[in-house]
């Protein structure tokens, strides 16, 4: 039997920049997968991750411990200060580099 891909489910509001910072990840890297990026992290941090864990993360929900912080860290640069400043754009927008163009 085939099971369902679980897929990023992005909310109309980006809730803060780890959130976006994730959900980016997931979408570039995993091609919106949940299961494989919650693989890709538990692999990092040696413990099992689900993608609906991923989610609420995403959803802003909950925020990741220290283990899967520095995991995400690892993987793609989060850190966890991130979960606390407002997004610097929507969820999938350019990386920004904090100013503004001429």
């Amino acid at each position: 039997m085939m099971h369902g891909v679980l897929k990023l489910h992005l909310p109309a509001r980006v809730p803060n920049e780890g959130a976006r910072q994730l959900a980016r990840w997931v979408a570039f890297t995993h091609g919106g997968d949940l299961e494989r990026a919650a693989q890709a992290i538990g692999r990092r941090m040696g413990a099992a991750v689900s993608g609906g864990g991923v989610q609420r993360i995403v959803d802003g929900e909950i925020v990741p411990g220290l283990m899967m912080g520095r995991a995400m860290c690892a993987l793609f640069g989060l850190r966890a200060r991130m979960f606390a400043m407002p997004a610097a754009g929507g969820w999938l927008d350019a990386e920004t580099s904090g100013r503004v163009a001429a």
